[in-house]
């Protein structure tokens, strides 16, 4: 079955996800920080 979507998209498509998949485990752990006081008056800022 043809998708439309060679093999090197479908591995730049996986990479993102595992690269988002990251983004949002970073994101819940600090909001677990923050909920269990370790963390106060911080400002996360992405890395540019």
């Amino acid at each position: 079955m043809n998708t439309g979507t060679s093999k090197s998209e479908n591995a730049a498509q996986r990479e993102r996800a595992d690269e988002l998949k990251n983004i949002a485990d970073q994101v819940q752990e600090a909001d677990s920080q923050i909920k269990h006081g370790r963390i106060k008056n911080k400002i996360i800022r992405p890395n540019n």
